[in-house]
């Protein structure tokens, strides 16, 4: 009741958990790359797209009149913050030499804000993979604003991509990031990204990690997962979004992310060992039942408490629970014979 559809939920969303019902992010798709397609088959070239809402930044253009040059492609929105990077990042794999942001004072300053975060971390995309970190820009409603930006730095030539936007949301960033670093011929592995980037990795102090698997319980998007039967740790790295959760939730501060876009989608979408650690046996009856670091971490904080004062409750902690219980029963039978 209270939404007034503004948007910029949908476009900070880092999973695509938020959508809007209409219009639909693949309908959007399908017309730029239409759009664009035809433009260029009309013997268009070097071709703009400019967001802007359908009020304010509608008569922001009708007063610029003949200083919108005519490679400018408008293309109008609801909200200016209710497509956020991957429709820009989109629309420059599909061809686009630029993409800008048309502000007015209609946008709202959240927006504005949640906005330039977004720009933050595609300007670190692009540049990281060899473009030009203002093909994509907010741009004020202010006439130097304007002027800087129409003679801005262009994209490179690449080869228009085809891929169609009917998947979800990082799906559709995947398939744009990858063609614009295909066309780019990028070397590197990785791009580093600002903190409040929907990418990256995560990084574990082996030495602290137990592998007690509350980061793997509170994962919304199931970037981690356990080992199975093996004690490991796994990280899908296409799935994280930074979300932070595994990092709060993590008894021993182990873990601390990296915000990066990995660019090989095999290594991206395959799990990845983050740590792992040989089971600790039981000293009674040799079945595995913890590993190693979490059952030396248990000795070390138990060895001032009361119950483990004897060599015999010391040795407990290095039993699995039904020799544990059975050794506690056979103490007191003996104590009581």
């Amino acid at each position: 009741f209270l939404c007034q559809g503004g948007g910029a939920c949908v476009s900070a969303c880092p999973s695509g958990a938020m959508r809007y019902t209409l219009p639909r992010a693949a309908n959007m798709l399908d017309g730029l790359r239409k759009l664009l397609q035809s433009y260029r088959d009309q013997g268009g070239q070097d071709a703009v797209i400019l967001f802007h809402d359908a009020e304010g930044g509608a008569e922001r253009l009708a007063g610029l009149g003949d200083e919108v040059p005519g490679r400018i492609i408008p293309v109008p929105l609801e909200e200016l913050a209710s497509v956020g990077m991957e429709i820009w990042l989109s629309a420059l794999a599909y061809g686009a030499k630029r993409v800008g942001l048309l502000d007015t004072e209609q946008v709202p300053a959240r927006s504005r804000t949640e906005l330039d975060q977004q720009l933050e971390v595609v300007s670190a995309l692009l540049q990281g993979l060899g473009y030009p970190g203002t093909a994509v820009m907010r741009v004020a409603a202010d006439p130097g604003a304007w002027e800087a930006w129409v003679q801005a730095e262009d994209m490179p030539p690449i080869e228009a991509g085809s891929f169609w936007g009917e998947g979800g949301k990082r799906e559709t960033l995947f398939f744009a990031l990858d063609h614009l670093a295909a066309q780019a011929g990028a070397t590197v592995d990785a791009v580093s990204l600002p903190p409040q980037s929907p990418f990256g990795t995560l990084q574990i102090d082996k030495e602290a990690c137990t592998l007690c698997m509350a980061c793997v319980s509170v994962c919304p998007p199931h970037a981690l997962a356990d080992g199975g039967t093996a004690p490991r740790l796994d990280l899908y790295e296409s799935r994280c979004v930074q979300c932070g959760l595994c990092e709060t939730a993590c008894p021993e501060g182990a873990i601390r992310r990296e915000p990066r876009y990995l660019l090989d989608p095999d290594t991206r979408n395959q799990a990845q060992v983050l740590n792992d650690d040989p089971p600790f046996e039981c000293v009674t009856c040799g079945t595995p039942f913890a590993t190693r670091s979490m059952v030396l971490r248990m000795t070390e904080k138990l060895s001032g408490h009361w119950m483990y004062q004897t060599p015999r409750a010391q040795r407990r902690l290095h039993m699995c629970g039904e020799c544990r219980a059975k050794d506690i029963m056979l103490e007191e039978m003996e104590r009581t014979q």
